[in-house]
Formats: C-alpha cells, sequence, structure tokens
C-alpha cells in the first residue's frame, strides 16, 4: 500500500503533468515564447521528478521520518511556484535567471526579475535536501 507521501508525490508530479499540457495550449499567447516553452519543458520535468520521488520513497532502506517525509514533499512541491514565475517571465520578458531561454527578452523591472529569482532559488534549495534524503535512504 502507498504511504501519504508517496500519493502526494504522484498527485503533485501528476498536477504539473497536467498543468504542462494545458499551459502549452497558451505558449503562442506569450510575448516570449522561448520562455513560455521553458516552462512547459519545466512543468514537465519537474513532474517526471515529482513521480520519480514517489516511487523511489517505496523502495528506502529504512522507513523515513516524519521531518524527512515534509522535507521531501514541499522540497518537490516548490516547483509549482517556480514553474508560474517562469510564466510570468515569459510575459514579463524577465531573462536573469533564465538567460538562454530569455535572451530575446529586455529583461523586466528588478521586483519581476526579483521575483522569478526568488521561485528558483527556493526550488533549489527545497530540492536539494528533499533528493539528499532520498539518495541518503536508498
Amino acid at each position: 500500500m502507498a504511504s501519504t507521501l508517496q500519493i502526494d508525490l504522484y498527485r503533485t508530479g501528476a498536477g504539473l503533468f497536467l498543468f504542462c499540457c494545458v499551459w502549452g495550449c497558451f505558449i503562442p499567447t506569450t510575448t516570449y515564447k522561448r520562455l513560455g516553452l521553458m516552462a512547459h519543458s519545466q512543468a514537465a520535468s519537474m513532474g517526471t521528478m515529482a513521480i520519480a520521488a514517489g516511487v523511489l520513497v517505496q523502495h528506502l532502506s529504512t522507513p523515513l521520518q516524519e521531518w524527512e517525509s515534509r522535507i521531501i514533499y514541499w522540497g518537490i512541491w516548490v516547483s509549482w511556484p517556480m514553474i508560474f514565475t517562469q510564466i510570468a517571465a515569459a510575459y514579463w520578458g524577465a531573462n536573469k535567471m533564465l538567460p538562454i531561454a530569455g535572451e530575446a527578452a529586455p529583461g523586466a523591472s528588478p521586483w519581476k526579475e526579483n521575483v522569478v529569482a526568488a521561485a528558483h532559488i527556493a526550488a533549489v534549495l527545497g530540492n536539494i535536501p528533499a533528493w539528499a534524503i532520498i539518495c541518503w535512504r536508498l
């Protein structure tokens, strides 16, 4: 039987996949299409990552403690704000955190660039400990 954490990770992954499919229809409406495509691709890859985390959690060598489960869940869940700020960047033209995808974008006002940067930094700071726990426990 799947644990609550596994089910939550599967739901997060499936939600990211669904969002990826829906968002793909709106990429043509963005001002900066490559940034819009980046959000689409990132949602797909983060959905894969969430589902993979759910699969791996069931194969850990020892049961997770409650605090470890919370770090894993929130570390993966923090992908959502990152995806939403990537979508905002596709309309704003924010290019500081995604310089390759945003090379055609002029850059946005500092507060918009900071919002995108904060979400990306939070995602990195959430994913590193989540995956460290999973790797340590395998």
